[in-house]
């Protein structure tokens, strides 16, 4: 259109293989939900005037089959689309769908508005036949356009956002595509976007607020007189105290992440508008505390590796300060902080051995701050904490005994504290959390009545709490997840109608506290889980419909977890694997075998990214034995017995364990692999230890009379 802006219907058209649709829908949406700079938005450029947001984007969400003519609807979306974004894998390289919307798009438009997304595999891997399996670009996206329309030899480098682990991130790949499908510099959307990252700050009350501002005067007069300068900084220091403090205390349970983040930000705005060289070892260890908040609220918006930084920074500085002062309290407590926090992270992405690195050491420091103060209460509850953390590490490795040793000798010290102030909330709640941790060790060691036991006593703990201050979201996540582990428990021994009751009661609090904070991913986790859980019970009951819509609400809050932050272990293994395993499992039941084969398929992908990261997480061998269990049930329905057998060795190999170690999922499974192996002496061996328990999980009774 001559003098005209040409308009089109979608500002970019995503092109993908389905096999990388996790990383095609977490674009789509950060696209349509980039919000342009102000300042750019009207702005000419080449190809028209900036627009206030960078949507319609077109993403074909439907199940293509491999063709080589597109249908007619794609093709009008890609006539009718600014740019082509393609999702470049190995994936895509063998999909003839995406080579042909590459070529149909560069017919219409030319080159020069083509992008890349590397999801995975290497560029041009294709040059050397020992790495061409690796190939990320599709031949259309490595080879110019001849004038008859036809792919040419001669080569090309398309323009790439690289999001794959460490090539700079989601965020910067999607700035640079940001910045291509705007036509502006890549810098300004950089500046932009740090700016905005540092804009979240909040006033906190009317109070608080008058602090800030005196603060920020402190800071602004703090270059006059010396003598003025020390008592200003001493004020300045005391609300900082008071802020990471008392504060801190009084916000957590409010459940406001924006408000905790504003009380760190503005902290260490403070320290960082100081000269360090000026700052005693009291600001310097209020700077650590800053920095362990920030990073805690990091932590629990998804992203791990912004949280690692911060710790680790911290960390630097407290060791800094304890070997200045190696037996000062203070300087104790501030490192082992760092210490915790570091182990904490390592924990979430499976990295046990780091884990239990960072954890010992915290114990070494709690138990010297007793040692130096065995009266401080403060300190005592340290001890109790550094307990808890080995006791979860043990649990996540299967060592039942030593979990629960370890959690049993938190719990005393927690309930002497609490005995002592039996109106402190938080001392309630530590005790409360040590007995959910023991209702998930005794569960999964088959000692369900000392499960019942410690999971009643927390659930009285957190409604009595409730009852006075029924807004107090820390009472409400821990009673969630004692009404989780009450269901867990309540299938586990076959009380199927009590364990509904307990999850739909888990659920209505979990969908209470999403909606009270969207961007809080410790809510998010449980609301995942609960939906995780119900849909096994629905399975369970043979509600495959019921057990479907759990698991798609499941999918898709995990999809955006990942998305975020692909390094939580958690979230790709106990959620993301574990719902696809059993969706599939649905599938065959129904003979779907063409869903399912397609989800196994995706399972073993993203466990063989879990297992190049070397990945110890405790449901990793549950998950890949299922898969393999599967995969060998759709071999031998399509006729491969010899495969089939071979996927059920492969299970058996990874299920396997001293029968005392593993958890009784996991023995259920592994019974279903030895009837599927013929071998049933080793199976009859593990039920008759489970029917000594009193475990009748459904599945585990199907598996059980099947055999007899």
């Amino acid at each position: 259109m001559s003098g005209m802006e040409r308009q089109y219907r979608y500002k970019a058209f995503i092109s993908y293989s389905h096999k990388d649709e996790a990383t095609a829908k977490w674009l789509h949406r950060a696209l349509e939900g980039y919000s342009v700079p102000r300042h750019v938005v009207g702005r000419k450029t080449k190809s028209g005037t900036v627009p206030k947001s960078i949507k319609p984007v077109f993403r074909d969400q439907s199940e293509l089959a491999v063709s080589a003519n597109l249908s007619a609807s794609v093709t009008e979306a890609l006539a009718d689309s600014e740019f082509l974004i393609v999702i470049c894998s190995p994936n895509a390289v063998e999909s003839a769908w995406v080579q042909q919307e590459i070529l149909t798009f560069k017919r219409e438009r030319g080159e020069s508005n083509v992008l890349a997304v590397i999801a995975s595999g290497e560029p041009f891997a294709s040059d050397s036949a020992d790495t061409a399996e690796q190939e990320c670009f599709p031949s259309g996206l490595r080879h110019a356009m001849a004038p008859d329309g036809s792919e040419s030899d001669a080569r090309i480098e398309p323009m790439a956002a690289d999001v794959r682990r460490g090539s700079g991130g989601k965020r910067l790949a999607l700035l640079k595509l940001a910045a291509a499908l705007l036509q502006v510099n890549l810098d300004e959307l950089v500046r932009r976007d740090t700016q905005r990252r540092y804009r979240r700050l909040r006033f906190i009350a009317a109070g608080a607020l008058a602090g800030m501002l005196v603060m920020g005067w402190l800071t602004v007069t703090a270059i006059q007189a010396r003598g003025e300068a020390v008592l200003q900084r001493n004020s300045a220091e005391g609300l900082i105290e008071f802020m990471l403090g008392d504060l801190r205390d009084k916000l957590e349970p409010v459940g406001r992440l924006d408000v905790l983040d504003s009380v760190g930000e503005k902290a260490l705005g403070y320290y960082e508008a100081q000269d360090e060289s000026m700052l005693d070892a009291d600001s310097l260890g209020r700077r650590s505390r800053a920095l362990h908040l920030i990073g805690e609220i990091e932590d629990t918006r998804g992203n791990t590796e912004g949280a690692l930084r911060t710790f680790q920074q911290a960390a630097e500085s407290t060791a800094a300060l304890l070997s200045r002062s190696p037996t000062d309290t203070q300087r104790i407590f501030d490192h082992s902080q760092s210490e915790f926090w570091v182990g904490y992270i390592a924990w979430q992405r499976g990295e046990y051995d780091t884990a239990r690195t960072a954890f010992e050491e915290y114990l070494r420091f709690a138990t010297l701050l007793v040692e130096a103060d065995p009266e401080n209460a403060s300190w005592q509850q340290e001890l109790a904490f550094a307990h808890g953390n080995l006791g979860s590490l043990a649990f996540e490795q299967q060592q039942w005994e030593s979990a629960e040793s370890a959690f049993h000798n938190a719990l005393s010290i927690e309930q002497a504290l609490a005995a002592a102030s039996p109106d402190d909330f938080e001392l309630q709640n530590q005790a409360a959390i040590s007995r959910s941790w023991l209702t998930s060790v005794y569960t999964n060691a088959r000692k369900f009545d000392e499960a019942a036991e410690q999971n009643r006593a927390q659930i009285e703990i957190y409604e009595q709490v409730l009852q006075g201050d029924g807004l107090n979201r820390t009472a409400q996540l821990q009673l969630l997840i004692a009404k989780r582990l009450a269901a867990r428990l309540d299938i586990s021994i076959g009380d199927m109608e009590r364990a509904a009751l307990q999850l739909l009661s888990a659920d209505r609090i979990a969908r209470e506290l999403v909606n009270f904070e969207p961007e809080n991913t410790v809510y998010i986790e449980q609301l995942i889980a609960v939906q995780r859980d119900s849909a096994e019970a629905h399975y369970s009951n043979g509600d495959f419909e019921a057990a479907r819509n759990n698991l798609k609400v499941a999918l898709d809050r995990t999809d955006d977890l990942i998305a975020n932050d692909d390094t939580v272990m958690l979230w790709q293994v106990d959620y993301m694997i574990y719902c696809q395993l059993l969706l599939a499992r649905m599938h065959f039941d129904e003979q779907g075998m063409d869903q399912a084969q397609s989800i196994v398929d995706e399972v073993f992908t993203r466990l063989a990214d879990i297992e190049a990261e070397g990945s110890d997480i405790r449901q990793l061998p549950f998950v890949t034995g299922s898969a393999y269990l599967l995969a060998g049930d759709l071999r031998e329905h399509n006729g491969d017995s010899s495969g089939a057998r071979l996927s059920w060795q492969r299970a058996y190999a990874e299920l396997d364990g001293p029968p005392e170690t593993l958890d009784p999922s996991r023995l259920t499974v592994l019974i279903d692999v030895l009837d599927r192996l013929g071998m049933d002496d080793e199976a009859r061996s593990i039920i008759a230890s489970l029917e000594a328990s009193r475990y009748r999980h459904p599945a585990y009774l199907r598996i059980r009379d099947q055999i007899r």
